[in-house]
């Protein structure tokens, strides 16, 4: 073929072929420059811009952002949401809100007086246990068992989430906590009060019912001589009451003696003349005895008839007869 037939075959076949191919390369580059590569997984963009949070997988509790905790348990015990709150102690440990305080004075087994560390006074009605009245058995005891456990000691005050913060007399219902133990129970223990429960049971209420039991197995307190338990049927106090006096013999059966006849004096005896009355407590002239105006009596007022021997103050011999209100 001759070199012209190549040039017109170049022409018109190879330099079209070559002008698409170029055409579809730039194409090709021009729709690349406005997109980026994908990132590899788990790349993170350094734009100083936060990450976006992502939704919680399904059952996957979401993060507690800055939000309180729905159990104040947890916000005071510091509890994780994955461990739970933590229940309560049921013996001696206080919780959070407890504050200290100092017993200034004993009412009686139950009941004693507080001062707050905050400077305020209060009464306080011990939970879990009732004592005896100081006017029934052991009542003193209780009280004085009180006395020494408690005065002056500086002690815990603990709330009972299961009770009211208050009775009906305004005391505030707490446990008392000396040395890190519970009152009640070493109260119970000492048999220096019972088990109580109002309403709904205390917290602690089976360690003082323990404490209770193991009183009342060895017979001390309350649950010995002379209460034996039982603390309304005597008056008070360690000291034995005195046993009723035994009821006296019958008197042996002595036959029936018929009394003596009054001997008559012999004749010629003069009578005993009878004994006279003082003449300041009778009016003169009268018999019997009239007491002497003022002031002035009448018949109605006398036993008649009535001898009128002298001036008759009285008046009462109205015929001068001798003998009045006949």
């Amino acid at each position: 073929m001759h070199s012209s037939g190549w040039r017109a075959l170049v022409r018109r076949v190879v330099l079209p072929i070559i002008a698409v191919v170029l055409f579809a390369l730039g194409l090709a580059a021009c729709s690349g420059a406005g997109t980026e590569p994908a990132p590899p997984p788990g790349h993170v963009p350094n734009s100083g811009a936060p990450p976006p949070e992502t939704s919680p997988e399904a059952g996957e509790a979401p993060p507690n952002r800055g939000q309180a905790p729905s159990d104040p348990g947890q916000a005071r015990t510091g509890s994780s949401p994955e461990s739970g709150p933590q229940p309560p102690s049921t013996e001696t440990a206080p919780s959070a809100s407890d504050r200290p305080a100092q017993v200034t004075s004993v009412v009686d087994g139950d009941t004693v007086e507080v001062l707050r560390s905050d400077g305020t006074s209060r009464t306080v009605r011990i939970l879990g246990i009732d004592s005896p009245e100081t006017s029934e058995c052991w009542g003193s005891d209780s009280s004085e068992f009180a006395r020494r456990t408690l005065t002056g000691a500086s002690v815990r005050l603990a709330a009972d989430p299961t009770q009211q913060d208050t009775d009906t007399y305004g005391r505030s219902l707490r446990y008392v906590l000396v040395d890190g133990s519970s009152y009640s129970i070493l109260a119970a223990e000492a048999g220096a009060a019972r088990s109580y429960v109002h309403d709904a049971p205390v917290q602690q209420h089976s360690a003082i019912a323990a404490a209770e039991r193991s009183a009342q197995a060895t017979g001390t307190g309350l649950w010995g001589p002379p209460c034996n338990g039982s603390t309304q049927t005597r008056e008070s106090g360690s000291t034995p009451l005195s046993p009723e006096p035994p009821p006296e013999p019958a008197a042996p059966d002595v036959p029936d003696v018929p009394s003596p006849e009054p001997v008559a004096p012999p004749p010629g005896t003069p009578e005993t003349p009878e004994p006279s009355v003082p003449t300041e407590d009778c009016a003169e002239g009268y018999s019997p005895c009239l007491p002497p105006p003022p002031p002035d009596l009448d018949c109605d007022q006398v036993e008649g008839p009535i001898t009128v021997t002298g001036s008759d103050p009285h008046g009462l011999d109205g015929d001068d007869d001798g003998t009045a209100c006949e």
